[in-house]
């Protein structure tokens, strides 16, 4: 295992999801949680009235069921064609283009959290 090779737990506590990405977390603020708990967008389990917690697993899963591909990203997938580098560029020329990212680039952003 390498030195960097970090271990993360699957029950998280709120404190834990809003954690940033870079030290394990998600960066989902303890009070947007809150909202979307009681809204029922973010998947918890219950112990008391008191503790909230998360399970890694689902919430990857979650995450994963929320990501956005534009039209020209998914027709590229299908097709076979990963030219990406072209699809970012046009985002670049034009900055009042929304960019939206695949779940691949997500993880190769950020780094796979399993």
């Amino acid at each position: 295992m390498s030195e960097n090779t970090q271990i993360l737990p699957r029950w998280l506590t709120p404190d834990d999801v809003a954690k940033p990405t870079n030290e394990g977390g998600y960066g989902i603020a303890k009070q947007t949680q809150a909202i979307w708990r009681m809204e029922g967008k973010i998947p918890y389990s219950k112990l008391s009235s008191r503790f909230v917690r998360y399970d890694r697993h689902e919430l990857d899963k979650w995450l994963e069921s929320h990501a956005v591909v534009n039209a020209q990203m998914a027709k590229a997938n299908i097709s076979g064609d990963s030219n990406i580098d072209k699809e970012e560029s046009i985002d670049r020329k034009n900055p009042k283009r929304r960019r939206v990212l695949s779940t691949d680039q997500l993880l190769k952003k950020f780094g796979d959290i399993e």
